[in-house]
Parts: C-alpha cells; structure tokens; sequence
C-alpha cells in the first residue's frame, strides 16, 4: 500500500481552497519568523496605492484638502 504523502509536501494540497488557512498563516508565521531572527521589534506599514495621479490632479486634490483643514 502506498503511504500517502505528507500534508507539507502536498502540492496538491496547499494549492487548494482546504489548504487556504494554511497559506493565510504562512504569510504571518514566516515574516514573524524573520523578524525575530533579525532581532526587528517594531514596524511601520504604508498603505496605499500603486497608481499615481498626474500632478495636476494631484495638486488640486492638495490644494481643496488645505481648504477643507483651514476651514
């Protein structure tokens, strides 16, 4: 009888919608992992968009959330 394959190694697995919780945690264990190995404590994350307006838009975007804070 064919031994099945560990769950770890199962491609087939890890890809699915079942091992989706495994994936999710993945991607918070191993940057934990990281970090502590290079003794990091504390981070600052950005948020934000990858899309750049033109600097026209831009500056009139600045220029009425000025307004909106003097007013």
């Amino acid at each position: 009888m064919k031994r099945p394959k560990a769950a770890f190694l199962n491609t087939a697995f890890l890809d699915s919608d079942a091992g989706r919780p495994l994936r999710i945690l993945s991607e918070y264990l191993e940057p934990r992992d990281r970090f502590e190995r290079e003794q990091i404590h504390d981070t600052v994350v950005f948020f934000g968009s990858a899309r750049v307006r033109d600097r026209r838009t831009a500056r009139r975007a600045a220029a009425r959330a000025q307004a909106a804070m003097e007013a």
